[in-house]
């Protein structure tokens, strides 16, 4: 699971690190400085802090339930935490048992965590 998590992560800062270099020769083509590009990303990041502790705060009250590798694959990954919780809660009633409850086993995590990655990749492929 931390071999996911690890590659999930690798993934995002390889394709942020894409997305800044096209931004950076695409800029003179539409008339941006570099001093420019460099205002925005300055700007984009400090605007994207908001809704990553949002992520961050669902992250920490998914970790009771589900364990650090696997939210940190989930929550890296495009998808919604409401999606999230619903998927595995529901995966967790068709095993007759109840999301975290005692009866809830390896079994049943990993039914979990395929029923909100299958979702997850119904999100990347989409995308």
């Amino acid at each position: 699971m931390w071999a996911c998590a690890i590659g999930v992560f690798l993934v995002i800062v390889l394709q942020s690190l894409i997305y800044m270099k096209a931004a950076k020769t695409a800029a003179p083509h539409i008339g941006m400085s570099q001093e420019d590009v460099s205002t925005s990303f300055k700007a984009g990041a400090i605007s994207a802090l908001g809704p990553s502790l949002a992520v961050v705060l669902v992250a920490i009250a998914l970790l009771t339930v589900f364990g650090t590798p696997a939210v940190l694959v989930r929550i890296g990954l495009i998808g919604s935490v409401s999606y999230e919780t619903a998927a595995a809660a529901i995966a967790a009633k068709s095993a007759g048992t109840e999301l975290g409850g005692p009866t809830y086993t390896q079994a049943v995590f990993g039914l979990a965590l395929a029923a909100m990655s299958l979702g997850g990749a119904m999100w990347m492929i989409a995308t």
